[in-house]
């Protein structure tokens, strides 16, 4: 495959990291290396799973110290074509988006689905709206960041206040099914 030359990427703070993808491609590329993006990532690295990651706003210190680690990290806009097919993008049997903007989500995932149809992709929705909008663009699931930790956190409050573990999980289940039909009516 033809990767992009290298590119010379310069981080917000003026450091400069040179932007060499030769090692990039890999099962999965990981667009946005924030909190979110690095519990994704560290899932599939303990699955041993190979990975690129591309994170266009990440400080040139962050990025050196993932590296250290192992991760294949880029600076790298995954809004550009270039930068997505250098990161291994025709390759990858899934791409996850993780970043919290929702437009920049819409917008990588109507350009990745027209380019690279091989990959499932795999988006982070913010909130209710976003997931909407991400599956009248063909993306199902979404997954809705703001409700899976709401249900996880809903389902602590109910062991605190002394639900039984069974009972809180019937509840919770049922916060799903509820929603699950109020969004189905929504769409």
């Amino acid at each position: 495959m033809e990767r992009a030359a290298p590119l010379l990427i310069i981080d917000k703070g003026g450091d400069e990291v040179d932007g060499d993808f030769s090692d990039a491609g890999g099962r999965a590329l990981v667009i946005d290396f924030g909190p979110f993006g690095q519990v994704v990532t560290q899932a599939l690295r303990l699955s041993d799973i190979s990975v690129t990651i591309l994170d266009a706003d990440a400080d040139a210190e962050r990025v050196r110290e993932a590296k250290k680690f192992g991760s294949r990290i880029h600076f790298g806009d995954g809004m550009r074509r270039e930068v997505r097919r250098a990161a291994g993008a025709e390759e990858a049997d899934a791409i996850v988006v993780c970043g919290d903007e929702p437009a920049v989500a819409k917008d990588i995932v109507n350009m990745v689905q027209r380019k690279f149809s091989k990959a499932e992709f795999l988006v982070r929705a913010y909130d209710r709206t976003a997931a909407i909008d991400l599956i009248h663009m063909g993306i199902e699931p979404p997954v809705r960041e703001t409700f899976e930790c709401s249900l996880r956190v809903g389902m602590a409050a109910l062991r605190a206040v002394g639900v039984t573990e069974g009972d809180a999980a019937e509840t919770i289940d049922d916060v799903r099914r509820r929603d699950e039909c109020r969004l189905h009516l929504q769409l």
